[in-house]
């Protein structure tokens, strides 16, 4: 039997989706957002590149799960620096 599903990954081309940056914070309610923005969606694994004011701390999509997702935790990557 095969699966239909989608990998986790792959976000449904030609779709809008909220771009994310945050600072750090200790909490959600007082993290600092530096960026914020809607982005048309043309590819199945897009990039992104964007300038923030300050050093981010995690990036993603959809960062407060309006959008319905089966696995909303994979929104949500960290920032690691050399």
């Amino acid at each position: 039997m095969r699966s239909h599903r989608r990998p986790r990954h792959v976000i449904a081309p030609n779709d809008f989706r909220r771009v994310f940056a945050k600072g750090t914070s200790g909490k959600e309610r007082d993290e600092k957002v530096l960026y914020l923005q809607r982005h048309h969606v043309t590819t199945a694994a897009p990039e992104f590149t964007v300038t923030v004011d300050g050093r981010p701390d995690e990036v993603g999509f959809d960062p407060y799960n309006k959008l319905i997702d089966r696995v909303s935790a994979d929104n949500r990557k960290r920032v690691g620096y050399r």
